[in-house]
Formats: structure tokens, sequence, C-alpha cells
């Protein structure tokens, strides 16, 4: 009975004591896996359900582009537009991607779109490609990603806008390498 009341006096100290130590170790694991913003390509996705370590997972297999040692795919939830560690590019709905630019048109870059894909253009300026077509309801990566609410079709396409901090857009000022553009359109691809 001593020994209980005496854990139970000391209570508090265990407890911050679990706290620091789960602060310190998870500061550890996240610094121990992660790669500087120069050799990662991080993308988000905004979709209601995504399955972000399969589709990481799956990009890293298909290999890496010159330079690049790590593929990273979050959701939306994961902090989309606020993140202090910026995506290279975001596959966002479209009534948000206008929201977005609405609010802030110079955190999306501007690009050139292939043959055969559909940009979408805002107040002239060429600054996504469409990624999920609401009218088919298909798109890239629909293994991993859920554009759609069940039972209830989508009724906003999606569009990959590229970050305009991003350094792995060729097409920017201070950008290290193309690694941003190839993973989109890798990403593009899955199908």
């Amino acid at each position: 009975m001593r020994v209980l009341k005496n854990i139970v006096s000391q209570l508090h100290r265990y407890v911050i004591w679990a706290m620091l130590l789960t602060f310190f170790w998870s500061f550890v694991f996240s610094r121990v896996g992660d790669r500087p913003r120069e050799k990662k390509v991080v993308f988000y996705t905004g979709a209601y359900e995504a399955d972000d370590r399969g589709l990481t997972l799956y990009m890293e297999e298909q290999g890496f582009p010159e330079g690049i040692e790590m593929i990273r795919a979050r959701s939306a939830s994961y902090d989309l537009f606020g993140s202090t560690r910026d995506g290279d590019f975001y596959v966002v709905r479209e009534t948000d991607l206008r929201a977005m630019l609405t609010d802030a048109a110079d955190r999306v870059a501007p690009i050139t779109v292939p043959a055969g894909m559909e940009p979408f253009v805002w107040e002239g300026v060429t600054c996504g490609i469409r990624a999920f077509d609401p009218a088919t309801q298909k798109g890239p990566a629909m293994e991993y990603i859920q554009y759609t609410p069940v039972p209830n079709p989508e009724t906003d396409a999606y569009y990959i806008v590229f970050d305009a901090k991003s350094v792995h857009l060729a097409s920017l000022p201070d950008a290290v390498d193309n690694a941003a553009w190839e993973i989109a359109m890798r990403f593009m691809q899955i199908r």
C-alpha cells in the first residue's frame, strides 16, 4: 500500500518524463528518415480518401528521378498549402483550386501543358493539368485515391498544380531539377 501511495504521489513526474521522452523520440525518428528538400519530392492529394503510404511506396518502386532520394504522397488533411514543408505539387478539386487562386495566386507556378492533356487556365495563365474527369469519374491512381464519396459522384474536376516555391520544377528560378514534373507525369500514368 505504501508503494502504491508513493507512486501516486509522484505520478506527475512520471507523466512529464513520459511526455518528454515521446517528444524526443518523435523528433529523432522524424529527422532520421527525412531528406533535405533538394533530395525529396512531396505532393499532396486533396481527395476524399487517399492511401498515402501505398501511393508513396508505389511511386518509389517506380524509381527515383536523378538526385532524388525520397518521394512522399500526403493527403490534404496533412496540411495542404499551410505546411511549413511545402509540397512540390498538389492534386486538388477545382473548387478548392479556384478559392486558393483567388486568395493566393502567387502560390501556383505557371506551366506548359503537354498535348493531349486538358489545362486549367486562370486569368490567362495556364496553371494546372486535369487529373480527374467528373464526366467519366476516372482519374489516375484510383487504386490509392478515392476522388468521389461513395455513392455520390463527384461533380468537380481535380487538377495537378505546382507550387511556385518548388525546387523541383525546371521553369522556376530556384529549381535544382525537374523531378516534380517527372513525378507528376508518372502519377498521371497510374491506372
